[in-house]
């Protein structure tokens, strides 16, 4: 018997994994391999992060936290995003605490968009983008990033690709994989169109600390009349080398959290 839904069909095995589980298996036989496939630092989690997590552990905090996480954590953020991002998100009910910023990316789309939709996502871009958006039941529409103008999203050819089905468009800034930072006239046009035509964003900022060149990240959220229709996703792999620990997070207006949570509470429950 043939089991798998269609949808699945348009929903590739990651290229980074598939390379990833065959560096694995060379290192397996003592093969020495530079790691050049997957989103990693080339440093530990920081000693006081493990002692922090073992301590917890010793003490018996193991257990279900709310479905938004513990609220230290949240209060922690909402701090940190007061300063990165210049907005004011509220700890109690405008912050989740994610398993990585990959379960924030699949919980936005299958809150937010039905059957038939679309969204917009960066090429080149992470997979995970597209494949979220198809498993959600929408079309994963992609907005070409050109080395002609420095790997920037064109408002223009966005504005172009704008249907009556498109619903959303991702920001990645700084970008996965050219490492282009969105300058803020570009983050301004596509605010812009994002409010004529109704859109949400997505905006992944997990590379927000990670700069070059004096390059200074600003968050989409920051532009007048963009903090009510974006949601913010980052998490603690990257900065802090803590792929494997699966912490991530989304910010947005209560309305936004509202739904999406819905689908986070079905999907884990809570964060670990």
């Amino acid at each position: 018997m043939a089991f798998g839904a269609a949808k699945m069909g348009k929903v590739p095995f990651s290229g980074i994994r598939k390379v990833f589980e065959l560096a694995r298996k060379l290192e397996r036989e003592g093969r020495d391999v530079v790691h050049l496939e997957i989103g990693r630092p080339d440093f530990d989690t920081p000693a006081h992060i493990k002692k922090a997590a073992i301590d917890a552990i010793e003490a018996g905090d193991v257990h279900y936290t709310s479905n938004y996480g513990t609220i230290e954590l949240r209060t922690a953020i909402a701090d940190y995003l007061s300063k990165a991002v210049g907005q004011t998100y509220n700890p109690e009910n405008e912050v989740i605490v994610t398993v990585g910023a990959a379960e924030a990316i699949f919980d936005t789309f299958i809150a937010l968009l039905d059957a038939g939709d679309e969204v917009l996502v960066p090429d080149p871009a992470w997979a995970n983008y597209s494949a979220a958006a198809v498993m959600a039941g929408a079309e994963a529409v992609r907005v070409p990033l050109r080395e002609s103008n420095g790997f920037e999203m064109d408002p223009d050819e966005i504005a172009k690709m704008i249907t009556p089905r498109t619903r959303g468009l991702v920001i990645v800034s700084p970008h996965n994989p050219t490492g282009t930072v969105q300058s803020v006239e570009v983050l301004e046009a596509i605010a812009e169109l994002a409010q004529k035509h109704n859109l949400f964003v997505l905006s992944d900022e997990i590379y927000d600390q990670i700069l070059f060149d004096g390059r200074k990240h600003v968050s989409i959220a920051s532009i007048e009349g963009m903090r009510c229709r974006t949601v913010i996703v980052n998490g603690f792999s990257k900065a802090y080398s803590m792929t494997g620990w699966r912490i991530g997070y989304l910010a947005a207006a209560k309305p936004l959290v509202d739904v999406i949570n819905r689908g986070h509470q079905h999907n884990t429950t809570c964060a670990s």
